[in-house]
């Protein structure tokens, strides 16, 4: 009898011992594992991470408006290459798509990149003229190029006409030495270059008043 109360009581302390176990592992598993139906958070994006991709995406805004700096990509179409008198230079044209001359291209040779006149297209070449040292025979040479320009929308309507006045430009044969003489004129009547004094005198008019200038070319 007492063998028997002995092996019940161990009985039943073995269950309470493994009851004990499954319950602590039980616990431990959803200490470790939660289980949730919610979903999880969205990753969190840092303002400088923002504000990069902020610079770096493109702005679709474009404008026909000449004071906008989106003129200085208008594409232009480039004409026949001339030769340029008494020099082993070459240039050509670039026009817009509205036919308005935008900019020169000089053409040394083969095998080296030309030089553009300007880096932009914005302006507007209402003219431009070769200036020689001798007009004929021996030695007839260019010696400067002279420019008439619109850079300014200087009357506010959008557009760069003669109206809105002409700045005075020259540059040597092939590009260089780009340098503005005048700005601002309503007109240029008449043009004398002096190529011994290295000098040019015109005719401009400024203010409804017409005025004759001189120049130094080479600078001074």
């Amino acid at each position: 009898m007492n063998i028997y109360r002995w092996l019940t009581g161990l009985g039943t302390l073995a269950v309470l011992l493994l009851l004990m176990v499954w319950n602590r592992g039980e616990q431990s598993v959803q200490r470790h594992s939660p289980v949730s139906d919610e979903p999880p958070p969205p990753a969190v994006v840092g303002n400088s991470a923002a504000e990069a991709a902020t610079r770096e995406a493109p702005s679709p805004y474009t404008s026909d408006s000449v004071g906008d700096e989106a003129r200085e990509t208008t594409a232009v179409v480039p004409g026949d290459i001339q030769p340029i008198l008494g020099q082993s230079l070459k240039f050509r044209e670039l026009r817009g798509a509205d036919g308005a001359l935008r900019n020169l291209e000089f053409v040394v040779r083969r095998g080296v990149l030309p030089r553009r006149l300007f880096s932009g297209t914005r302006q507007l070449i209402d003219s431009y003229r070769p200036l020689y040292r001798n007009s004929v025979g021996y030695g007839a040479a260019t010696v400067f190029f002279l420019y008439q320009l619109v850079r300014e929308d200087r009357n506010g309507d959008g557009r760069l006409t003669r109206s809105d006045g002409v700045d005075l430009a020259i540059s040597r044969p092939d590009g260089s030495d780009f340098r503005i003489l005048d700005r601002g004129l309503q007109a240029v009547a008449e043009i004398e270059h002096f190529p011994a004094q290295d000098r040019l005198r015109l005719a401009v008019e400024v203010g409804g008043t017409r005025e004759s200038r001189e120049y130094a070319l080479s600078g001074g």
